[in-house]
């Protein structure tokens, strides 16, 4: 197999070389075409995800240029903090407890982070950045129309409409970001038909998420992103420090009142409020009970080991310990509290949530550039996934974990940090 992979692989390298020297064609264009593949088949196609990883990697190690340029990107304070973070990683498999294949297993999951230099290398262009959001909007469509199409029993889905992208929570993440790129994409557009066929869009991902996801990630992400969204506007368009604060909560406020006069959303809601209640009483499994119990039992774990934690790998372990002799579901051993912050705390120490912290709070650092709208959806993809990892781990999943490290790294390719470059490779940015 790993022959196979080898063979196909040099296969692959020497028909780019050939079709670069025939065409003239630049390799950080099959790059660009890689990780736009990327985003679509991380829906479904996993393995094809794999692949197209293993050939940008490739793609990047055998065009000197590009090589380059993804590693003077190391000299921004924000690319470096997420390899600084994945390198913690590496590190805490030295004191794990874990079987050797489980450490690696777990930094082997954080291979994502490998997009971050390389779509802040190649997506520094407003044309790139442009075509990355409407190949997410494309995909995120096709998905939304699907959804609509097996609600009203149209056609006959492969899984119910509310799981048909991964699952709701992802579903919800998604099509919740797609309503604000269809919106940033239509304000950039001059063309009427153009922009209804945004806003199209913006009703149809906003209507799927409050009539067909159950998923409340969705629901906070909407929240926060367009608090986040609004609170820009009004800054960049009036000086009153208070009219920014003003629009961000209006927009909070109204789409907190739409989520509870919706009969789907507010029963979603209430269940969850439910399901915290009777975390410690309730004799069934509830999504809400079991992630009370999880956290709980996860600052016990932080608590024995604050500074490094169990180790890669290791946090399914010590919690198991923990656990040991308790009755019913609650005595359940989980290797995922479903708590980014509390997972990377038990598991990697306090110092692990520091680095991580830094991994992805420095991209908040970012100056606003010329062209406001990929900003925009970079810092509320960002904002949006924070929120969603104090009850998910969504920093860590396969599907939004790299559209999370691709749009924020790709979005906010090409702008300053407020943090002074380093001096990693070649001459420092100014």
């Amino acid at each position: 197999m790993q022959r196979c992979c080898f063979l196909g692989t040099n296969i692959s390298m020497n028909l780019l070389s050939a079709f670069n020297a025939r065409h003239g064609l630049k390799s950080e264009f099959w790059a660009r075409l890689l990780v736009l593949g990327i985003v679509v088949t991380m829906t479904r196609a996993w393995a094809l995800t794999n692949l197209f990883e293993v050939l940008l990697v490739c793609i990047t190690f055998y065009d000197a240029s590009l090589r380059k340029k993804v590693l003077s990107s190391f000299n921004d304070v924000r690319v470096s903090a997420v390899f600084l973070f994945w390198f913690w990683v590496a590190f805490s498999m030295s004191w794990s407890e874990a079987p050797i294949a489980e450490r690696l297993g777990e930094f082997w999951s954080w291979r994502k982070l490998i997009l971050v230099p390389i779509c802040f290398a190649l997506f520094e262009r407003d044309a790139d950045k442009r075509l990355l959001m409407v190949t997410v909007v494309a995909i995120c469509s096709v998905y939304m129309v699907a959804t609509w199409l097996g609600y009203f029993n149209l056609v006959e889905l492969d899984r119910v409409p509310k799981h048909y992208l991964e699952n709701h929570a992802t579903q919800g993440v998604l099509f919740g970001a797609c309503s604000l790129f269809c919106i940033l994409l239509a304000l950039q557009n001059s063309n009427w038909m153009s922009r209804c066929l945004f806003f199209l869009l913006v009703a149809g991902f906003v209507a799927n998420i409050l009539l067909i996801s159950t998923g409340r990630s969705g629901y906070l992400f909407l929240v926060v992103i367009s608090g986040y969204s609004a609170f820009f506007w009004a800054k960049c368009r009036f000086k009153a420090t208070v009219l920014p604060l003003l629009a961000g909560l209006g927009a909070v406020c109204i789409i907190l009142a739409t989520l509870f006069i919706n009969e789907t959303t507010n029963r979603e809601i209430n269940k969850a409020f439910t399901d915290i209640e009777t975390a410690y009483t309730s004799e069934q499994l509830t999504s809400l009970g079991i992630r009370i119990v999880m956290w709980t039992n996860s600052l016990a774990l932080i608590e024995n080991k604050p500074l490094l934690g169990s180790g890669a790998g290791g946090y399914k372990y010590d919690y198991g310990a923990l656990v040991a002799g308790q009755d019913g579901w609650r005595s359940k051993v989980i290797d995922d509290p479903h708590q980014q912050y509390l997972h990377i705390a038990a598991e990697h120490g306090l110092l692990g949530l520091f680095f991580f912290i830094l991994a992805f709070g420095g991209w908040l650092f970012s100056r606003v550039p010329g062209t406001q709208i990929f900003y925009v959806a970079g810092i509320s993809v960002l904002l949006g996934t924070a929120a969603n990892g104090f009850a998910n781990g969504h920093f860590s999943a396969f599907v939004e974990g790299r559209f999370f490290w691709i749009s924020v790294a790709a979005f906010l390719a090409g702008t300053q940090s407020y943090f002074p470059s380093l001096k990693i490779y070649g001459k420092s940015q100014k």
